[in-house]
């Protein structure tokens, strides 16, 4: 006679820090493996956990600790002990960013007395601010966690050099994509207010501040006049980057539909991807996988940390003064890098390889052979 397997409780804790980002990456871990696993969420802001969570199947059941302390408050012995006394029951403890390195904290300190489940904390995709102080914090609260996964090769280092992290505890696991539904080719008209009309070519772009447009903007008269410039999510002086672009008189052929909710239903619609100046923060890293995955070349200035993200063919362009003049005359050199993008996308960060990196680096923190076994 079969004997029932009791499901493994897992426990996530996220900060109110980049919440929108971090549930996103947890739904689409929670939606590839939850064979054998019960969830719980620690959220702040369960509305952003519950648009995150819409496409999950409704047999998935996540739940809310009830009484779970408030994480941002006082890091006292008692409260770090209520915090570590909040985590008894579970078998996995999953914390997510900086923001919950508090739970991290308490689990170091009350975990071996309290019989506390092995924990795993994800660091921030663009890392944290080092000082005396934070280093010293980081080190006591990751003490005793069974891994550290960093997004990208740049966190790992500083996880192993600043927080002094052990080589075999930090694992580089990037942000995960859903590649296949990049691949979809959307209508004309799914953007806002902007529909792309036969003939036309569009370059498509990320927010960020008018001044890292300016580039673009200065280089989209040489451009023949099918290039289109379109802007996604919400640019800092916007009536600046408008004036600029009558001036230079392309102000028809700059679009500025503003923040789109759902980047993956119209990235098809570009031609091309630009990453304006200073733009690194983590959404754009995920809007150029997202790009990449899409079937797109990518453009923009040195930085080690673009390079990282792409296929050695295309990465060869990044820095050079003349790589949007080249792609934007050559349609072959556009397909060539895009395919390889694509490939290089679905090899490096589809959801159904990072998520079953995580799920192999969690399955040895728990000694198991497989995360539902």
């Amino acid at each position: 006679m079969s004997r029932t397997v009791p499901a493994v409780r897992v426990l996530h804790v996220r900060p109110a820090e980049d919440a929108q980002s971090w549930a996103a990456q947890v739904a689409g871990f929670i939606g590839l493996h939850n064979k054998g696993l019960a969830h719980w969420m620690v959220c702040p802001e369960w509305d952003v956990w519950q648009q995150s969570a819409a496409k999950l199947s409704k047999a998935i059941k996540v739940s809310q600790p009830l009484g779970f302390p408030h994480l941002g408050g006082k890091s006292g012995v008692r409260a770090l002990q209520a915090l570590a006394q909040a985590m008894r029951s579970y078998d996995l403890i999953l914390t997510y960013g900086e923001g919950a390195l508090q739970a991290a904290l308490a689990h170091a300190l009350f975990g071996p007395g309290l019989g506390l489940g092995p924990l795993v904390h994800h660091l921030d995709p663009e890392g944290t601010r080092s000082g005396l102080w934070r280093n010293w914090y980081r080190m006591i609260a990751l003490s005793r966690a069974s891994a550290v996964i960093a997004p990208s090769r740049a966190v790992a280092e500083q996880a192993l050099h600043q927080w002094r992290q052990p080589a075999g505890k930090v694992h580089y696991v990037p942000h995960g994509i859903d590649t296949a539904a990049c691949r979809t080719k959307p209508k004309p008209n799914a953007l806002p207010r902007v529909v792309k009309r036969d003939g036309e070519l569009w370059i498509g772009t990320c927010g960020g501040s008018g001044a890292g447009l300016t580039g673009l903007l200065s280089a989209l008269p040489s451009l023949g006049d099918q290039w289109q410039l379109v802007v996604l999510e919400q640019v800092s002086h916007r009536d600046a980057v408008l004036a600029e672009a009558m001036r230079l008189e392309v102000g028809h052929r700059v679009h500025l539909p503003g923040a789109v909710e759902d980047i993956v239903s119209v990235i098809g619609l570009f031609d091309l991807f630009a990453v304006p100046d200073g733009a690194t923060d983590a959404q754009t890293a995920q809007v150029i996988k997202q790009a990449m995955a899409a079937g797109l070349a990518v453009i923009g200035s040195e930085s080690a940390g673009l390079r990282e993200l792409l296929s050695a063919e295309n990465a060869g362009l990044i820095g050079q003064a003349d790589a949007l003049a080249s792609l934007t005359q050559d349609p072959a050199l556009r397909r060539e890098i895009g395919d390889a993008n694509r490939a290089f996308a679905k090899a490096s960060f589809d959801l159904t390889i990072t998520t079953a990196q995580q799920a192999a680096i969690y399955a040895r923190a728990l000694g198991r052979g497989g995360l539902s076994a």
